[in-house]
């Protein structure tokens, strides 16, 4: 009862995320730990009648599993100082790994590196100047992007986000302006004769250029892609490399505050939108549904650990070897580079779920044995043979159930 319970807290605990597919595998995986846990105390012991009472009473002797019980306990209470050192420095080393860790979900990593769907996405970004897209819609007064001085420093964003890494074309109001003054004015070429490029055009230097340089532009479609009729909203978009998206999605704060600091009037303000800007959004729910669902399963179940065990103290302290593999699991996804994304921000919520049961099995056995007065050493041997062949068939039986996923 008390390992599934934990179980289905563990999973339970992701229905606090913000991101709508993990809130659902929260609460379906949890359902199926409870329909497990029904069909374990009402359908296997009907089915245990099926089975001769020879195959279930058929006594056991010492097993190679139980003589390497005996040896482990043996060794890690004879060790157990340097064992808890190595622990210790693992855990200074995955403590480090962890501060490397890299937030952020990059859709392409899910796929192999010889996937044909990463190819084609790869030869997009090249031949098609990228594959994400985001959108900057600057709100003003009318006819504020006639004004010479606003067109200067909206251009003069523009140029400096198209220098970012990650983006590969950046198309504004100015960028059309600008051609139309290169077109009517003829603008000189730059470099040798074989690779002789047209410098682009000018700004307008008075509201009557621009308000004629819109005019001429007015019903083409890359226009009124990027300007309102009444010239008070303009639409900035940048194409970048889905690959890159993270290093261009992570620097979005750092984009809106200098359009705070180029236009610091009151009647102009600035949204972003596109896939990049719910990459930046995203990166913020990963941190909060990490953070979330790891402390309520934590909580809960260290609560539920001190009701079984009838002490709170006991219950704290048990949560030790439930948190030192987790950590240690985070902290070599960053040491190895492994991201926390949509997929691996579920890891600590369902691991603490799932290692919690050891502790269970565990601990139970211990308290039961010592408190039939075997002492330390026989209540942590009856409890090792006792608990040992549960803990790792039921170990055991984890790794391979989720070692399938390897081969998709």
């Amino acid at each position: 009862l008390f390992t599934s319970a934990t179980t289905i807290a563990g999973l339970l605990s992701l229905s606090v995320s913000q991101l709508k597919p993990i809130q659902e595998f929260g609460w379906l995986a949890g359902f199926g730990v409870l329909s497990a846990f029904v069909l374990s105390v009402t359908l296997c012991p009907i089915l245990l009648f099926y089975i001769g009472k020879k195959d279930i009473m058929k006594p056991e002797g010492p097993s190679k599993l139980t003589l390497l019980l005996e040896s482990v306990l043996a060794k890690t209470t004879r060790h157990s100082k340097p064992i808890s050192l190595v622990a210790i420095v693992l855990l200074v080393v995955a403590g480090w790994g962890f501060s490397q860790m890299r937030v952020g979900a990059n859709p392409i990593g899910y796929f192999k590196a010889d996937s044909e769907v990463r190819d084609a996405i790869k030869k997009i970004d090249e031949e098609l100047g990228g594959t994400v897209e985001i959108s900057f819609y600057i709100k003003t007064e009318d006819d504020r992007f006639k004004d010479p001085d606003f067109l200067e420093r909206l251009d003069k964003v523009n140029r400096w986000i198209e220098e970012m890494p990650g983006i590969r074309s950046i198309l504004s109001p100015t960028d059309s302006v600008r051609e139309i003054d290169r077109v009517l004015n003829g603008a000189k070429k730059e470099g040798t004769d074989q690779e002789a490029r047209p410098t682009k055009g000018n700004l307008p230097k008075t509201k009557a250029l621009a308000a004629q340089y819109y005019l001429i532009l007015e019903g083409s479609d890359d226009f009124e892609d990027s300007i309102q009729d009444d010239y008070s909203i303009g639409r900035m978009t940048g194409r970048g490399e889905l690959n890159k998206a993270h290093l261009f999605s992570s620097r979005l704060p750092e984009i809106e505050s200098r359009f705070a600091k180029e236009f610091p009037e009151e009647d102009v303000s600035i949204q972003v939108t596109g896939y990049a800007r719910l990459m930046g959004d995203m990166e913020n729910y990963l941190l909060d549904s990490q953070i979330k669902s790891f402390l309520i399963a934590f909580i809960v179940v260290t609560f539920m650990l001190g009701f079984l065990l009838r002490s709170v103290s006991l219950g704290v302290f048990s949560m030790i070897p439930n948190l030192v593999p987790i950590f240690l699991g985070l902290g070599f996804m960053g040491l190895v580079g492994v991201p926390l994304d949509p997929a691996t921000v579920m890891i600590g919520a369902i691991a603490m779920g799932l290692v919690v049961d050891d502790t269970v099995h565990f601990l139970v056995r211990l308290r039961r044995h010592s408190k039939a007065g075997s002492g330390l050493e026989g209540a942590l041997r009856g409890a090792t043979l006792d608990a040992g062949r549960p803990i790792v068939v039921t170990s055991f039986v984890l790794i391979c159930a989720f070692s399938i996923m390897v081969s998709g």
